[in-house]
């Protein structure tokens, strides 16, 4: 890993965990006119959640939530500060985080991707399965990984 950046895990409800809400809604939310209710928040205790740090200023870059569905995880709301996107953090976070899941005995990672993000994940080795669907009123494919 690039020494400028910390990987690291997130607990949730800290304020670590707030800086992750808000980069998720910038990237994944605002976009679309949505928000977040607290009953979306609150299905996040429930996952793993990763976050991409700089090193020097503790600023939170990228951010993950990952769904134990043993032996599969289900990654969900990546988000990657648009300030840092198309600078190869969000593979450096997917790679972290698919070591992670390796460590725990996971084989694969699966997710729905929105349209737009699938060239991302196509290059990181993620492969399309099934039809394209909606969710959040704009269209996703699942792509999933073998570990």
């Amino acid at each position: 890993m690039p020494t400028n950046y910390s990987f690291i895990q997130i607990e949730y409800g800290t304020e670590l965990y707030q800086q992750m809400v808000q980069l998720r809604f910038l990237v994944l939310r605002k976009p679309l006119g949505l928000t977040y209710r607290q009953d979306d928040l609150n299905k996040d205790q429930a996952f793993f959640l990763f976050a991409l740090t700089d090193m020097h200023s503790g600023a939170l870059i990228a951010c993950c939530c990952l769904e134990n569905l043993q032996p599969i995880y289900r990654l969900r709301q990546m988000a990657v500060h648009p300030d840092f996107q198309r600078q190869s953090l969000g593979s450096l976070l997917l790679s972290e985080v698919e070591n992670w899941v390796k460590e725990k005995a996971g084989n694969q990672i699966t997710m729905h991707a929105r349209a737009y993000a699938i060239p991302f994940y196509s290059s990181n080795g993620y492969e399309v399965e099934g039809e394209e669907f909606l969710e959040v009123g704009i269209p996703h494919r699942v792509m999933t990984k073998l570990l």
